[in-house]
């Protein structure tokens, strides 16, 4: 596979990736921001924003993983900070929708690979 040759060819990567409800690479944007690094400006808001995204694709299996960084972020913001990037983060959910119609773990590996079937409701919604 190709493999990012500049900064902001990973994080353009990795917000195609966070589009399509990979809470890992939203996890990933999110430690970017913290850190500074990856072409990405430091910003604890921008990290709370990510952070919030990836909880909310992962769900319970992902929060310990998660949870420590988005306490930290959020410790560093006002209120009304983190008021303005959780409802940020859960307008970028309702564009970016994602939803596991099936998840298949029978053995017919073969035909879904990913072992998943997505859907998104129609524009509109």
């Amino acid at each position: 596979p190709d493999v990012a040759k500049h900064p902001d060819e990973a994080v353009a990567a990795l917000r195609h990736a966070a589009e399509a409800g990979t809470w890992e690479a939203s996890d990933a944007l999110g430690i970017l921001a913290r850190d500074g690094r990856g072409g990405l400006p430091q910003s604890a808001s921008e990290a709370f924003f990510w952070f919030n995204i990836a909880i909310a694709q992962g769900g319970p299996d992902n929060m310990l993983q998660v949870r420590a960084d988005l306490l930290r972020t959020r410790d560093l913001l006002t209120p009304d900070q983190q008021a303005s990037q959780i409802a940020a983060a859960e307008d970028w959910l309702h564009l970016h929708p994602h939803e596991d119609l099936f998840v298949f773990d029978s053995g017919i590996h073969d035909l879904f690979p990913i072992q998943e079937v997505y859907a998104a409701p129609p524009h509109g919604d």
